[in-house]
């Protein structure tokens, strides 16, 4: 009676196939990476297609593992700051955003500063208690027509970089330009319209996911299947 077994297997095939497991597995993770940023870069210009400046590069995407190569590697594409997300997900869609309780909805004008350290390639104008904060002024609650409202700041002075500052004694001293300046108007609700393509991206981007496997693998020197 005669055996076979793998481990009869010469040593040269061995190799062999483990230099192609190795190959196959940084194929596919890079593969991977690369489907990961083609989505993302696909999102970002959505954002930008829909006038939405700089919202789409709150997208992150993330490759596991984050080291090494494997045959499972795997990613995440996601949005980490709830208000961006929220922000996204109400342009994929469509909505109606109304204040809580029956308030307003302070919507800020060009003249509201933008805040400071909110994340990277993002820009977010400040509240209006922010607003107060930083001109050391209160607000003015001005009718602005039949069920409407303006928040009017009574004094700024333009800034030498656009937008515009809180009037001090010393700016004051040098003469600069002190106005009075609409921050904020007052809507009981803001319908936003549709305007991002993300479920459709993420299609197309999975959809494409097997071909730059498969490029990843030619890269490698891998023969096809």
């Amino acid at each position: 009676m005669i055996h076979l077994s793998g481990g009869m297997v010469g040593q040269g095939f061995a190799a062999a196939l483990r230099a192609d497991l190795e190959r196959a597995k940084r194929a596919h993770t890079a593969g991977i990476g690369d489907a990961a940023a083609a989505m993302r870069a696909d999102l970002i210009d959505d954002a930008r297609g829909a006038g939405l400046g700089k919202l789409g590069y709150a997208w992150r995407a993330d490759v596991y593992p984050r080291r090494g190569a494997s045959l499972a590697a795997a990613a995440q594409i996601w949005v980490k700051n709830p208000r961006h997300r929220g922000a996204i997900e109400a342009y994929t869609t469509g909505a109606t955003i109304r204040g809580q309780g029956g308030q307003y909805l302070a919507i800020p004008t060009e003249a509201v500063p933008y805040r400071a350290g909110v994340g990277r390639g993002v820009r977010q104008r400040m509240t209006p208690v922010e607003v107060e904060a930083a001109f050391n002024r209160d607000l003015e609650l001005v009718p602005a027509g039949p069920g409407r409202f303006v928040l009017v700041m009574p004094e700024a002075t333009p800034a030498r970089r656009g937008g515009y500052r809180e009037v001090t004694r010393r700016r004051r001293a040098a003469g600069r330009a002190v106005r009075r300046i609409v921050m904020f108007t007052l809507v009981r609700q803001v319908t936003i319209a549709r305007r991002l393509s993300t479920d459709q991206i993420a299609a197309a981007g999975l959809a494409r996911v097997p071909a730059m496997i498969e490029a990843a693998w030619a890269a490698e020197g891998g023969k096809d299947a």
